[in-house]
C-alpha cells in the first residue's frame, strides 16, 4: 500500500509576527498598528494588544478575496481596509 501524506513545515512566521508586534506596542513605537492578513492565529494577538495596550489602534488589512477567511479577526480590530486587486496592481513597479 502507498501511503502520501502532505507535510507543511511550520515556519513559526505567526509567532514571531506578534512577538514583535507586542514588543514594540510596549516600547510605544507606534499609536496604530495595521496587520497584513486573513489568518486567524492572530487573533490571540489582536485581544492581548486590545487588553494590554487599549490606547493602539488596530487595523485589518485583508488580501484579495480572503476578507470572509478574516471574519473573526475583522470583528476584533477598530477599523477594516479591503486590499483589492486593482490597489495591488497599482502598486507594482513598471517592468522594462
Amino acid at each position: 500500500m502507498n501511503r502520501y501524506c502532505k507535510r507543511y513545515e511550520a515556519k513559526q512566521t505567526d509567532v514571531a509576527i506578534a512577538v514583535s508586534v507586542l514588543v514594540d506596542a510596549k516600547r510605544n513605537d507606534y499609536d496604530r498598528v495595521i496587520l497584513i492578513t486573513a489568518d486567524s492565529d492572530q487573533i490571540p494577538l489582536v485581544k492581548a494588544l486590545k487588553e494590554e495596550f487599549p490606547m493602539k489602534s488596530i487595523t485589518l488589512a485583508a488580501p484579495p478575496e480572503r476578507g470572509q477567511e478574516a471574519r473573526e479577526l475583522g470583528s476584533l480590530v477598530h477599523e477594516r481596509i479591503p486590499i483589492t486587486t486593482g490597489r495591488l496592481r497599482s502598486c507594482f513597479l513598471a517592468r522594462d
